[in-house]
């Protein structure tokens, strides 16, 4: 029984494979021959070319024109005066190069010569500055100075600074002992490390200048301002400092003096810069109906201080380490950082 059972599976098996020789050896008409011309299985015809990006959209718009950038730099900035866009494109292991493209039609427009930032394993960032009404892209990276660089003192902040409008190259390096962060918020290129410590690079002559700690003019009576004082940004006055819960502009303008009404005039923090304004979070004063559950976030003119917009939102259960950076608007008209977002016509949030 048990060989009868396996004589019929085999019987099964071949004819089963004969089908399937059958049915590979016919052509489209069904009869097994070959058409005139027929050299083997003929390839897809196209009925349409597509776009190369199928995105859904409002009907408004279209995808069957526009530009896409392949393979470039997470980071990228716009020219408001020429419209260009500046990408980074890696060339090699070790090299990159600045690129820019007209930002409305995709054409390419200047590149940059190829070069190696000290820490070429990774895209070095991208930043755009305005210094008296010139812009510039600026790419950095930090990293050690060469292959045998063993000490903090080998390690720099390497800067490429690029007229927006022709693509002529600076090389600016500053040595630099620990993490930085790069700031062009300003008429400048800030680099700090997160404390008191901090240079100033002009884009347009190169020119570095160091910024004691002792040069920050702490405010009157303000403890606060002393206790975790940061230099956070550039101001078209001078740097904007913070400390606990206050901050000020060196020389210029105290938070204290130009808080919202209805928040607590000492508990302001800024949160993040944009070229011209300085988002800052405060608490309502004490008695106000919703002390308790919100905060007040308000955008504040850098050069003066004074707040623009403003809004209440639910105080977040747990801080974050960083707020989100604030970006502007090409029209210049609303800032937004993460989810919050501001009219600065209409000055609401």
């Amino acid at each position: 029984m048990r060989q009868k059972i396996v004589r019929l599976t085999l019987v099964a098996g071949v004819l089963v494979l004969a089908l399937l020789l059958l049915l590979a050896t016919c052509g489209a008409g069904g009869n097994g021959k070959k058409g005139k011309g027929d050299g083997g299985p003929k390839k897809p015809v196209r009925t349409g070319a597509g776009p190369a990006t199928q995105l859904t959209v409002p009907p408004a718009y279209t995808t069957r024109r526009g530009w896409e950038l392949i393979n470039t730099s997470p980071d990228y900035a716009i020219s408001r005066t020429t419209g260009r866009l500046a990408y980074l494109l890696r060339v090699s292991d070790t090299q990159y190069r600045l690129e820019t493209i007209d930002s409305e039609t995709g054409k390419a427009g200047w590149k940059g010569a190829n070069w190696r930032p000290p820490a070429s394993k990774h895209f070095p960032k991208l930043l755009l500055v305005t210094k008296d009404d010139v812009e510039y892209f600026v790419t950095w990276a930090y990293g050690k100075v060469g292959v045998n660089a063993l000490t903090p003192a080998d390690t720099i902040v390497s800067l490429d600074v690029y007229n927006a409008t022709d693509g002529s190259r600076q090389r600016i390096e500053v040595p630099w002992n620990s993490a930085p962060t790069v700031d062009t918020s300003g008429p400048g290129i800030l680099i700090s490390d997160g404390r008191t410590n901090s240079v100033l690079v002009d884009p347009a002559s190169g020119r570095i200048t160091k910024i004691a700690p002792t040069a920050l003019k702490y405010p009157k009576d303000c403890p606060s301002c002393r206790q975790l004082t940061e230099v956070f940004g550039l101001t078209t006055k001078g740097l904007l400092v913070s400390g606990t819960r206050e901050f000020w502009v060196q020389g210029g303008w105290f938070s204290r003096n130009v808080a919202p009404k209805g928040t607590d005039r000492s508990s302001g923090i800024p949160t993040t810069v944009a070229p011209g304004w300085v988002l800052a979070k405060w608490q309502l004063a004490k008695g106000r109906k919703r002390a308790t559950t919100h905060d007040l976030w308000a955008v504040h003119d850098a050069e003066t201080g004074k707040p623009v917009a403003t809004v209440e939102c639910h105080k977040v259960a747990i801080k974050p380490g960083q707020y989100p950076q604030a970006v502007m608007s090409p029209s210049r008209t609303y800032l937004v950082a993460g989810n919050l977002a501001f009219d600065l016509e209409t000055k609401k949030g």
